[in-house]
């Protein structure tokens, strides 16, 4: 337990705690090691008391964190964060709207608040497609990137590099040319 040495975080706490005793959940307040006599008591005292409680360097009030859940909130975090990133990158090189919907499930009021955030641009109208011989190189490229464990937009991003020359929404085209 990490103890909470603030005598506003203590409050907080006990207000946290009165509420729930309010609704009805005492096992959580019993599991918390508050038993039927302290609950009684807190659900009376006037708030200046409470107050004055909460002052007493003595009361052990503190936090317990539960390791698998900041494990997974963590990862969650970072694979936003991530994602966020390769969003950034994707407006940066002009991806169109259906690619962005397709990799993240934007939709085009949020994709315009992005582009407006980053002052970009989107590209109008489809896309000039690349001669048969660069289409062709791009699909083997592509093919090979999709055996690689990849997020798909880090795969689109890697294909950019490849191909400087062919816009992103040309590169989304030919790799979904025959809808494979």
């Amino acid at each position: 337990m990490i103890a909470l040495d603030d005598e506003n975080l203590r409050f907080l706490t006990l207000t946290m705690l009165l509420s729930r005793l309010e609704h009805g959940d005492l096992a959580a307040l019993r599991e918390a090691g508050i038993n039927d006599r302290q609950m009684q008591r807190l659900r009376t005292m006037p708030v200046s008391e409470m107050v004055r409680l909460c002052s007493i360097k003595s009361l052990k009030i503190g936090i317990a964190v539960d390791e698998a859940s900041l494990d997974h909130a963590i990862r969650m975090v970072d694979r936003i964060s991530e994602e966020l990133l390769l969003l950034e990158q994707l407006l940066a090189r002009h991806a169109p709207l259906s690619m962005l919907s397709e990799l993240f499930g934007i939709q085009s009021g949020d994709l315009a608040l992005h582009r407006k955030i980053l002052c970009e641009q989107p590209k109008r109208g489809r896309p000039a497609l690349p001669d048969q011989d660069t289409r062709d190189r791009i699909n083997m490229h592509w093919h090979d990137l999709k055996r690689l464990d990849m997020h798909e937009a880090k795969r689109y991003l890697a294909l950019s590099e490849r191909f400087p020359e062919v816009s992103m929404a040309a590169l989304y085209a030919v790799v979904n040319e025959f809808g494979v």
